[in-house]
């Protein structure tokens, strides 16, 4: 599971393009008619935009003279047309309820996850501490075995016994 996504409140809309003029100083007419071309594109992308978005509305009001920076490169014979917009994200309070939401389910994996890992810990503690004890109580008879043999003196059976006390 992923965590998820914060929505965007604003999206910002950006389109550029050139234009390639004939001479060093255009027209007016010829900024004109380049503005009117950009524009019908601009709105174009700017449906694509919004399609990919989840801010609806008519651009038409938002692409307008205010809007459009104009840039002319006399060097290369070119009209630059751009655009920056802020656009509200009309679908901003759904889209954050649903973030909420997941995010919620997101923290709580990771909690069950957390304490999985605690649990298999804890198992895994419990196993060895099981493994030891079994392990004594084996070596307990061994020794207790050997003590009740007659093949050892007692002073060797007292080493024995002390040693493994000493190891408790």
């Amino acid at each position: 599971m992923q965590e998820p996504i914060k929505p965007n409140k604003t999206f910002t809309f950006n389109c550029n393009k050139d234009f390639d003029i004939d001479r060093i100083n255009p027209t007016m007419m010829e900024v004109v008619k380049y503005y009117k071309e950009f524009v019908e594109y601009a709105q174009d992308e700017y449906g694509k935009f919004a399609s990919n978005n989840s801010c609806l509305g008519s651009c038409v009001s938002l692409i307008d003279e205010s809007s459009v920076q104009i840039d002319i490169d006399y060097s290369n014979y070119v009209i630059n047309y751009s655009v920056s917009i802020e656009v509200e994200n009309t679908s901003y309070t759904s889209e954050y309820k649903t973030y909420t939401e997941s995010l919620a389910n997101y923290e709580q994996f990771l909690l069950d996850q957390k304490k999985a890992k605690q649990q298999a810990i804890e198992k895994e503690n419990e196993i060895n501490k099981l493994k030891a004890e079994s392990h004594r109580i084996r070596l307990e008879k061994r020794i207790t075995e050997i003590i009740d043999s007659d093949n050892l003196s007692d002073s060797l059976k007292l080493k024995i016994i002390t040693r493994y006390c000493n190891a408790k």
